[in-house]
């Protein structure tokens, strides 16, 4: 028997969709690595998961002193009253660094994760077939979040800048590109109705500063469209850059078209807990998201395990400054690891994860020439890690790896990936490719960076 129309429109491949990319998870789930019993099997650096600090979570994860026949039964299903004033406290302490009783619960709705808040945000704030705004790198399932069913399309805005000097790339907001694809994307017909910030940014790990945002809240005040700032790593920080909060630029007065929208997965190392929550001062906007919550709430049990650890003072500030500190460093050790094998990487600020740079081994510097060299990395050195491609990179060649791997699975993944890379440099050592594609000799350099002669 036949299913819907529209059903059948996400089981078609999607343009310059790759089969053996769309497949790898399932190809790797099924020859997962065990240090014990499966030696040989793939290794995941492709899935933002933090593994650092279960040994912090576990005792809090097992045991929930406040369990009981309550939260067998129902209770509101845009957050339990507890669990959303349990956020608010922490928000207003580590987030959005503001006065105590700032920040009201009746501003903040409880949804089982981000991914599903964000669908809940692209229905209440856009039309079928509108546009919203994304800096690219991006996050890649955004463009699912925004497509499957809410049938929000996206339009990528790049913050690549690549210095003129030496090559070097780093990631800014520039509000001349907003307007030049804004300005483009109107002038085709399309309806371009908000912005969505990655803030710190996945999967550059880059955290934008107060006037980049100001910026662009600027800018979407001016176009009169939403903005949509998705703060889920704000307290994954390892460099010396201080994370700042949309709310803190515009001192917690959002309006009715500045949204946040955070959760549990990434900072605190829950994925599987599907806990996340939207800040908004939209009171249309908050009806909304109250009605259809029936669709997407939270279990009662995990609200209460959370509530357990956000309340427990001292537990909570350890946590973070621990985390923090793994954070830092394994990332340490990755650049330590990377260095020695000659692996070139862009510097990461934030987050779980940093763009590898591995234009040296391709033998063009072309998208289908990335995917080429990710496949030669999973058939050989079995490590899943993202090609930029699927990104939205608008440079070939970069690739997301994710660190927060136990130690010895990192140190692994890393030599595998160098043997795989060695081989391929070696093949292709008299002649390097640079990001403009034209080919020059070229003297290798053990170095992060390689020199035109």
């Amino acid at each position: 028997m036949s299913i819907s129309d529209r059903a059948m429109v996400e089981l078609k491949p999607q343009a310059g969709s790759n089969p053996k990319l769309d497949m790898a998870i399932m190809t790797a789930v099924r020859d997962m690595y065990d240090q014990a019993s499966n030696p040989n099997g793939y290794i995941f650096c492709s899935i933002a998961e933090n593994k650092l600090c279960y040994d912090l979570l576990k005792p809090k994860l097992e045991h929930d002193p406040n369990l009981s026949q309550l939260l067998a039964n129902y209770s509101m299903f845009g957050g339990m009253a507890c669990f959303k004033k349990s956020i608010t406290t922490m928000l207003e302490n580590y987030v959005f660094k503001c006065a105590a009783g700032e920040v009201s619960p009746n501003h903040l709705l409880v949804g089982a994760g981000t991914t599903c808040l964000l669908e809940a945000l692209f229905f209440g704030l856009f039309e079928p077939e509108d546009y919203v705004m994304i800096p690219s790198p991006m996050y890649q399932a955004f463009v699912t979040d925004a497509r499957v069913r809410a049938r929000v399309k996206v339009l990528p805005v790049s913050m690549t800048s690549i210095d003129s000097a030496n090559g070097d790339i780093s990631f800014r907001l520039s509000v001349a590109e907003f307007e030049k694809v804004y300005a483009h994307a109107v002038a085709t017909g399309a309806k371009v109705k908000g912005v969505l910030l990655c803030s710190p940014n996945n999967p550059t790990g880059t955290i934008f500063g107060h006037e980049e945002l100001l910026s662009i809240v600027d800018f979407c005040k001016e176009k009169q469209i939403h903005l949509i700032s998705d703060e889920i790593y704000s307290l994954s920080m390892f460099s010396d850059k201080p994370f700042t909060s949309i709310y803190q630029v515009l001192a917690g007065a959002l309006g009715d078209s500045v949204h946040i929208v955070s959760g549990f997965s990434k900072d605190f190392c829950v994925n599987g807990y599907r806990a996340g929550y939207v800040y908004t001062q939209n009171a249309k906007l908050m009806h909304y998201l109250m009605k259809s919550s029936v669709f997407f709430s939270c279990s009662n049990p995990v609200q209460s395990t959370l509530k357990n650890i956000l309340t427990d003072q001292p537990y909570l500030k350890n946590y973070i400054e621990t985390n923090q500190s793994r954070l830092k460093q394994h990332y340490e050790l990755t650049t330590k690891l990377l260095d020695e094998n000659n692996i070139p990487y862009l510097k990461s600020e934030s987050g779980m994860y940093l763009m590898l740079d591995l234009r040296r081994v391709m033998k063009d510097i072309t998208f289908e020439s990335e995917i080429k060299v990710w496949e030669e990395i999973f058939d050989n050195a079995k490590v899943l890690i993202n090609p930029g491609k699927t990104c939205m990179f608008d440079q070939p060649g970069f690739y997301r790896f994710i660190f927060t791997q136990p130690e010895p699975v990192l140190r692994l993944a890393i030599e595998r990936i160098a043997k795989v890379y060695n081989n391929l440099l070696n093949q292709n050592i008299e002649k390097l490719y640079i990001s403009t594609g034209q080919i020059n000799t070229c003297r290798l350099f053990k170095r992060k960076e390689f020199k035109m002669e």
